[in-house]
């Protein structure tokens, strides 16, 4: 029997793996539906460079995190979470918030450079879209939060069992 027709099932590890990245590609398809709004001319340094502040934030935290998790390297608790995978899951979601957020700040610096005043629209295919430089911006802003959110949460479930 062909199984072509057959469910995608997602198991909670692979939704947890996922829904950062499909939260933000949605978060950014409706910004874009709403007319994809820029910040007003005389807020626009200031939104980019707060942007760019709290994701330096952000991979102040996460790395804080991670050192802290790296220093109970000698507790039985942490060479037990180490064998049942929990810690390169979390290392590994830690990494992407940081990459995201490193990302985020980067654009931000790069978008600092385009005139408020002169909005870019990209043509792809045969759609326009207003103002899509800042499409890239606002899922990068998305996803770091999301992925924060996601760390804070495995985190706070560690904390739970402790």
């Amino acid at each position: 029997m062909d199984q072509a027709g057959a469910d995608i099932v997602l198991t909670s590890a692979q939704i947890e793996k996922i829904y950062p990245y499909v939260l933000a590609a949605i978060l950014t398809v409706v910004y874009n539906f709403i007319g994809a709004p820029m910040p007003p001319a005389n807020a626009y340094t200031a939104v980019l460079g707060a942007a760019a502040g709290a994701s330096a934030i952000f991979v102040g935290f996460l790395s804080a995190t991670k050192a802290v998790i790296l220093g109970t390297s000698s507790s039985a608790a942490y060479v037990i979470l180490r064998k049942s995978g929990f810690l390169s899951m979390l290392f590994g979601y830690i990494k992407s918030s940081i990459y995201s957020s490193i990302s985020l700040a980067v654009a931000s610096i790069i978008l600092m450079f385009f005139d408020p005043e002169n909005p870019v629209a990209l043509n792809i295919w045969h759609l326009k879209i207003e103002n899509g430089i800042f499409i890239p911006w606002v899922f990068l802003g998305a996803l770091s939060v999301l992925t924060l959110l996601r760390v804070s949460r495995l985190l706070f479930r560690l904390l739970d069992q402790v």
